[in-house]
C-alpha cells in the first residue's frame, strides 16, 4: 500500500514537472531575433523647460516629483582636485569632508550633527578631479529648516580643529590600508596604464 501511494505521487510529480516544463519551452523562443517587445514610448525631458537662474546668480535645474515627500538638493560647484597646489595634495577632499563635518560659525560641529540628525536629513559633500558636489536630502516638511543649515554650514564653515584632527587621521589610516584590497590597486593602476601619466 506504501509503495502504491508512494508510486502515486511520484507520477504526479513527473507530470506536474512535465506540464510546466512544455509551457514554459512553447513560450520561449528558440532564437533571440525571435523575441517580441512591446515598443517602448519614452520621451526625455526638455531641460530647458526645469531650468531657470536664481537673482544671485547660480543656474538651478528643478524637476518636480510628488509621489514621495522627500526633496533632494545637489549644489554642483566648479571646483576640484585640479585646482590644489602640488604640495597640498589633497586639500580638496580634505575641504569638502570639513564643510560637513567641521561646523560653522554659529554652531559647534557636534551641534550641527545634532540639527541633521534631528530633521532627519542625509548631508554630504563630496569632491572630484573637476567639480565638487553638495548634496542634501530631506522630507519636504522639513525643508524650510534644512536650507537655512544648509545655507549656513556653505556661508560660514568655520572648520574646527579637533574634526580637521579626526578627518586627517582618518585619512593616514586609508592610505595605510589602500593596498589591502587588490580590486583597489588594480583600478589605481589601470588608470596608469590607460592614461600614462
Amino acid at each position: 500500500m506504501k509503495i502504491r501511494m508512494l508510486t502515486f505521487r511520484l507520477l504526479t510529480c513527473c507530470i506536474l514537472l512535465t506540464l510546466c516544463t512544455t509551457t514554459n519551452s512553447a513560450s520561449i523562443p528558440k532564437r533571440p531575433e525571435q523575441l517580441k517587445f512591446k515598443p517602448l514610448n519614452y520621451t526625455p525631458p526638455d531641460p530647458l523647460k526645469h531650468r531657470f537662474t536664481l537673482k544671485s546668480g547660480p543656474t538651478v535645474y528643478l524637476v518636480q516629483d510628488n509621489t514621495i515627500p522627500i526633496v533632494q538638493i545637489t549644489i554642483f560647484v566648479k571646483a576640484g582636485e585640479y585646482l590644489e597646489p602640488t604640495n597640498l595634495t589633497g586639500l580638496a577632499e580634505l575641504t569638502s569632508t570639513l564643510l560637513v563635518e567641521g561646523g560653522t560659525s554659529k554652531h559647534s560641529a557636534d551641534e550641527i550633527d545634532e540639527m541633521v540628525d534631528f530633521l532627519g536629513a542625509i548631508l554630504t559633500c563630496s569632491c572630484g578631479s573637476l567639480y565638487s558636489t553638495v548634496s542634501l536630502n530631506i522630507l519636504s516638511q522639513h525643508l524650510t529648516n534644512a536650507l537655512e543649515l544648509l545655507r549656513e554650514i556653505l556661508a560660514t564653515p568655520a572648520f574646527q580643529e579637533d574634526r580637521l584632527k579626526i578627518v586627517k587621521q582618518r585619512v593616514i589610516q586609508e592610505m595605510a590600508q589602500r593596498n589591502d584590497n587588490s580590486s583597489s590597486i588594480e583600478s589605481r593602476e589601470a588608470m596608469f596604464l590607460v592614461l600614462r601619466y
